[in-house]
């Protein structure tokens, strides 16, 4: 099980899904989505079944698509949540670490201030712990990873949200034949002439 859970939340099984979810984007880039049946049989006759069967006409609303972007989440939300805490023990202890490195080159009071001079030109921070100064810059990039992760969650976890709305939004009908039967129809499409059918009076 701790395997299991290794991989979920592994670079190479998140690479794996980029690649099968690049791989799905192709495909439905390349063949054109929301056609007809008849279409895709006269375009591609001699495998428009496969389109068909795979789902390639609507491929990114099949099921192995969404399946594909839900695993996406749940193995960048583990990478995530599972590294946040040490890389934030570390930016609070970097510092002390660093105030306490032993000196690796002497330099002259005049080699100190123009070592000061050229840190503040290049906009670093300082901090003073005890005797020491600690200067350090783009302290933010410690958190370069969650940022990008977030960047693929926000649209991936989007397009989740309205594919589950526009499969939820179809509203069905139902109306009781007079010997007590029940007819249900589901709509879907439009009549020729831009109406929605109506139940025969």
């Amino acid at each position: 099980m701790k395997k299991v859970f290794n991989y979920l939340r592994s670079m190479r099984f998140g690479l794996l899904l980029l690649a099968l979810i690049s791989l799905c984007s192709v495909i439905g880039t390349v063949i054109p989505q929301g056609r007809e049946i008849a279409w895709y049989a006269q375009t591609y006759r001699s495998f428009h079944g496969v389109i068909l069967l795979l789902r390639f006409n609507r491929i990114f609303e099949s099921w192995y698509f969404i399946a594909l972007l839900i695993l996406l989440c749940l193995n960048l939300s583990l990478c995530s949540l599972l590294r946040i805490r040490t890389v934030v023990t570390a930016a609070k202890t970097e510092t002390q670490r660093a105030a306490k490195a032993p000196d690796t080159v002497l330099l002259t009071p005049e080699g100190v201030e123009k070592l000061r001079e050229y840190l503040t030109d290049m906009r670093c921070k300082s901090e003073a712990l005890g005797e020491a100064t600690v200067w350090r810059k783009h302290g933010i990039g410690r958190y370069g990873t969650f940022i990008t992760h977030l960047s693929i969650l926000r649209p991936a976890s989007r397009f989740l949200w309205r594919t589950g709305r526009r499969s939820t939004s179809r509203t069905s009908g139902s109306r009781t034949k007079p010997g007590g039967s029940t007819i249900r129809a589901m709509y879907r499409s439009r009549c020729p002439t831009g109406e929605r059918a109506k139940w025969p009076s």
